[in-house]
This record gives C-alpha cells, structure tokens and sequence, in this order.
C-alpha cells in the first residue's frame, strides 16, 4: 500500500485524470505542493512486503527520481544477491534496489526516497505535522524470525504530511482457533484447524487472516479461489450438512446478517454503470465513492 499511496502523490494529475481514480481525489493532487515522498520502513531491504513489479514500475514513472541510499545495500543484501538458492521474487526486488541506489539524479522536481531501518517513535507541530521523530533499528534473529530493535540513536525528520502504512495483524474471532504470533488462523487451504492440526467441519479462512499481510489482490483472488474450491469439496463429498440446501433459504440467511448485500447480478450493475459514467469523459470508468450509491445501484435490477 505504501508504494501504491506514494506513486499516486507524486503523479502527474493529468495522467491520473484519464484513470478512473475519484475526481475529488485529482482536484487535490492539482493543488498538491508535494515534491518529496519519504517511505520509512522498519526493517531492512530484503525484508520489504512490497512485491517486485510494484517496486519496478516506481522507476518507470516519469519525472520523478527513485532514491536509495547505496548504505542500504549491506553486507545481507550482497549476500542474498550471490546466492543462487534467493528466491526469484526476493532477488528482483534487491535487484531494483541496487539499480536505484546506483543511478543518478536526474534534478525531477519529485522524489521518492526509500529509508530503511527506522522506526518513527513520535509527530510534532503545533497546528499540524511539522516533524516525525525517528529511531534506528537493527535486526535481531528469533525462533519467529527477524524482528527490528531499537536502538539509542534518533533523529528528527521534517514533513508536512504523515500518512500511516504499517500493515495489518489479524485479531481473533471468539470460538475459532487462532495463532497469535503470526497474526493468523491455522488452516490448510483454507480449511481451519484445531490446535492438534485437526481440520474443523465447517470452517474456513481466507485473504490476509488466511495467509498473513502479504500479497495484492490477484494474489487475494487466487486466495479466495482455493478456499472456495475447499468449501465446494467438502459440499460434494457430504462433509457439510446444511439444515436446507435451497437457495431461497441461503439468500435469507445472507440478507440477515449482511443487509447491504451485494450479489453477482448487483455486482454486474455496479460495473456497468461505473463503465457508464467513465465512458461519458472518456475514461474506463468512473467509480462510486459512497457505499449508498453502490447499493442503490446494485439493487435496481
């Protein structure tokens, strides 16, 4: 999401103005002063949870420079690039760093700069931000994994605007089972486990409770895919015994606990008339930015 919030702050309006990002949203980007994005992350290059072609088509964005302090690419990063057994994805993105860190600047009115190993501790200013107040980190080895410390240098960063990024952790639900340190609910594809590895009937997980905060949303989609070809197995193999198998009663029960559902057909409405609207001024599409304009849609069919 970081990555995805700085391109679009640093953008050309005009180029934005032909997606279908919410005309608001570009009227403010024209009055934006902006020149500088700074992504802060806490922990080191290799471990970024940016994907690789996100990282890639940051330095194909015109007029502005991608900055990376060359000190970032340490003696892990060098390592990890020697090695054959570095996974492809892990690789692309070191890699890019590397390209980044060793091109020169081009003098583009915006930058975005990548800082690494820090962790911001606190904001000053008194009408609004005028600062962030940073810690370094370093890396300490444990049985979950790398994890940043802090350490006793800081330092003081001025900005103008803040926005946060930190991630997801998942909470659990009460009666299912949940594993605390890695944020998730134990289940093998999809399907959800008791605490002796025991698949539980019935229940499922998927997206970032599934699998962690990892991924964009091909990636949720083929989530979604495996969970629901689970629950379908299961259905077929007489694993699940609904009281009623009639679609009447499952419309029911879903318009009961969710009354602004949206189905497939509503979906389809809201599509068209997005499409609809974007086509008016040339654009793909048009989106709704209220959730009562997508279900008043939805529901004219």
């Amino acid at each position: 999401m970081a990555l995805d919030v700085a391109r679009v702050l640093t953008a050309d309006p005009d180029s934005l103005a032909r997606t279908d990002i919410a005309d608001h949203a570009v009227d403010a980007l024209r009055h934006s002063g902006i020149r500088e994005v700074i992504l802060l992350g806490r922990r080191g290059l290799p471990q970024a949870a940016y994907t690789g072609p996100e990282f890639l088509a940051l330095g194909q964005l015109p007029g502005i420079d991608i900055v990376v302090d060359p000190a970032d690419l340490d003696d892990t990063v060098r390592a990890a690039l020697s090695d054959p057994g570095t996974d492809p994805a892990t690789r692309l993105k070191l890699t890019l760093a590397a390209e980044y860190a060793s091109r020169a600047r081009t003098g583009a009115r915006k930058r975005i700069v990548f800082r690494f190993h820090v962790s911001p501790t606190s904001l000053s200013g008194k009408q609004r931000v005028d600062a962030v107040h940073l810690v370094r980190n370093e890396l300490h080895e444990t049985p979950d994994g790398l994890i940043a410390v802090p350490t006793a240098h800081a330092e003081r960063l001025d900005a103008t605007l803040v926005l946060r990024a930190v991630g997801y952790r998942g909470a659990p639900v009460p009666d299912v089972p949940f594993d605390p340190t890695a944020g998730v609910i134990p289940n093998e594809h999809g399907r959800v486990l008791d605490s002796a590895a025991a698949v539980i009937p019935g229940v499922y997980a998927t997206g970032w409770i599934k699998r962690g905060p990892r991924g964009v949303i091909g990636t949720n989609r083929r989530d979604a895919e495996e969970t629901v070809a689970a629950v379908v197995d299961d259905f077929l193999a007489g694993r699940l015994t609904p009281p009623r198998r009639d679609r009447e009663a499952l419309s029911a029960l879903l318009t009961r606990r969710c009354p602004n559902l949206v189905d497939r057909d509503g979906w389809g409405l809201i599509d068209a008339a997005e499409r609809a609207n974007g086509a008016k001024t040339k654009r793909p599409r048009v989106k709704f930015i209220r959730l009562n304009e997508m279900v008043d849609t939805a529901r004219r069919g």
